[in-house]
């Protein structure tokens, strides 16, 4: 029931692949459907085959994993600003 799209994993997942692959523009497609929590696939794919990687969550529980996680490293944390690169280190 989220509002944006293509979702903030999507636009970097998108931003990675796009970086493999300068000048070229890879299109991103975003669909929101009902109760979906979390699913990413990026396909490379050519007449006759196709690669696909992807991720999929089942249960918000694993994004509130990841908030109480970061939420008990940052109380541990010198001031200053962090990226998630920081946290998952």
């Amino acid at each position: 029931f989220k509002k944006d799209a293509p979702s903030g994993t999507a636009k970097k997942l998108a931003a990675a692949v796009n970086s493999v692959f300068p000048g070229k523009n890879i299109p991103t497609h975003a669909i929101r459907v009902g109760d979906v929590v979390g699913e990413h696939k990026i396909i490379f794919g050519t007449i006759g085959e196709r690669i696909e990687l992807g991720h999929f969550a089942q249960t918000r529980d694993t994004f509130a994993y990841g908030a109480i996680k970061t939420g008990l490293w940052l109380a541990h944390a010198k001031p200053g600003f962090y990226t998630m690169d920081d946290i998952l280190q």
